[in-house]
């Protein structure tokens, strides 16, 4: 009977655990860290290069392919979860929930942001999807939307944008874009 309970708990975690956190964790990396600066404008620069030089908001989806932007603190902070997880969790619970929010993580959410900025994606035939670029577009015209994929969060802390704002919106409170531009020449 332990293993049974042992086994459904594994699953719980892989299946929604670990799902849960990466979007819990990614919104408040992506809002606070790379919109709001908490951690100061190294890691804010690379967010704004995706938002303002890769994809502007005029030119969301401008190749049949994704420019990245070299964005690695994600990769960063999933590691740093990984390790606070293992230390606060049981060996048996741990393995099921990291593995589940790496999966997630890279497989889903990498694969659909990437998506959301692609011309022709195949993805773009269902209207579910095309509802989540359209959420995830509207990220990138003013300080709403930062959910990962599913937007979850924005509904739980009071973010979540469904229609395009009228006027000009700052996504980056701030921070220098005239500095930041002049950076990249």
């Amino acid at each position: 009977m332990v293993v049974v309970v042992d086994v459904v708990i594994g699953a719980g975690l892989f299946f929604i655990g670990g799902p849960v956190i990466v979007e819990l964790v990614g919104y408040s990396w992506h809002r606070a860290a790379e919109h709001m600066g908490v951690l100061g404008n190294k890691v804010r620069h690379k967010h704004w290069v995706h938002h303002e030089v890769h994809y502007p908001k005029e030119k969301l989806r401008p190749n049949d392919h994704y420019e990245d932007a070299g964005g690695w603190t994600m990769y960063a902070l999933g590691v740093a979860c990984t390790l606070v997880a293992l230390l606060i969790m049981p060996l048996k619970y741990y393995a099921p929930l990291a593995l589940g929010a790496w999966i997630y993580g890279y497989l889903i959410g990498e694969y659909f942001h990437r998506a959301f900025h692609v011309r022709h994606h195949w993805l773009q035939r269902f209207a579910w999807f095309r509802r989540l670029v359209m959420l995830h577009d509207i990220h990138h015209t003013g300080p709403y939307n930062y959910g990962i994929v599913f937007f979850w969060m924005d509904r739980l802390f009071g973010t979540l944008r469904e229609e395009f704002p009228a006027g000009e919106q700052e996504r980056f409170p701030g921070f220098d874009h005239a500095k930041a531009r002049s950076s990249l020449s």
